[in-house]
This record gives C-alpha cells, structure tokens and sequence, in this order.
C-alpha cells in the first residue's frame, strides 16, 4: 500500500489508524502466479507480464458498475457476481509482483482510500483464486471466474 493513502485516512480519520495489511514476500507472489497459472492450463512458471496477457484474454467487463462514480460499493459488485470472498483478499498491484493482502472487511469498508481513480489498475482475489476482479484505473470492472 503506498505511503500516501495511509497519510490520507489517517488525516481524514485522524481517531483511526489505517487497516491492517501486509505485503507478500517474492515466494508468496510466486505460488499465486503459479495456482493462476494452473487455473489457465497453463503448465510452465509464468512471469506477472505473462499472466495479465493470459487474463486479459478471458476477462468480462461488467457494465453494470464503475468505480469511479459516488456511492460507489465494492460489496455491490461482489453481490451481483454472486463472489463470496474468503476472510482475506489480495491486491495485485502490478505485474503479479506487489500484491498486498487485506481483510475483505476492512477493503470493502475503505476502499475509495485503497482505490483511486487514475493512477490505480487493480486485480482483487482471495486464497481460493477462484476469481478475479480487476478494476482499471478509469473506474471499469472485469471479473473471471474460474
């Protein structure tokens, strides 16, 4: 998670201090490219670059929501998409490389202080990685299911 957005909420919430999260060590950001990559069939370790080219092939948009706009809830989405996620989730920041982990809890409950319009492309996905949910930086959200 980046310094900024914790001095955000932290200035806007300053009785609260920011959600609990941690980042995944090089190993950890290994496993969940290689659990993706048995997802897609795919039998050889692949690198982040690969696996975002090997998802976008397969991934839905779905109109329906946008990130972007007021009252926006993340907790809507995964509803419509009838997702239940696990406890925790990830967020995949780059190329498979910079992915934190957070409470779907508290993610849910702060997003717009984990999300921002711009400079942010996100993938979301929990332990199962049986979903993806990827939000771009323009506020548009795709999902594959595996």
């Amino acid at each position: 998670m980046e310094s900024f957005k914790i001095e955000l909420f932290e200035k806007e919430n300053p009785s609260s201090k920011f959600p609990s999260f941690s980042r995944l060590d090089t190993e950890g950001t290994a496993r969940i490219r290689q659990r993706f990559a048995q997802k897609l069939k795919v039998e050889k370790p692949i690198d982040g670059k690969e696996l975002l080219r090997l998802l976008s092939d397969q991934i839905e948009v779905i109109k329906t929501f946008n990130a972007s706009v007021d009252n926006f809830k993340i907790a809507d989405v995964f509803r419509y998409l009838d997702i239940v996620p696990n406890e925790t989730i990830y967020i995949n920041w780059y190329h498979y490389d910079d992915i934190d982990a957070m409470a779907y809890k508290d993610f849910s409950s702060y997003f717009e202080y984990v999300w921002f319009p711009g400079p942010d492309d996100i993938d979301v996905f929990d332990d199962t990685c049986g979903w993806i949910l990827s939000i771009n930086h323009e506020g548009y959200i795709s999902c594959r299911k595996f």
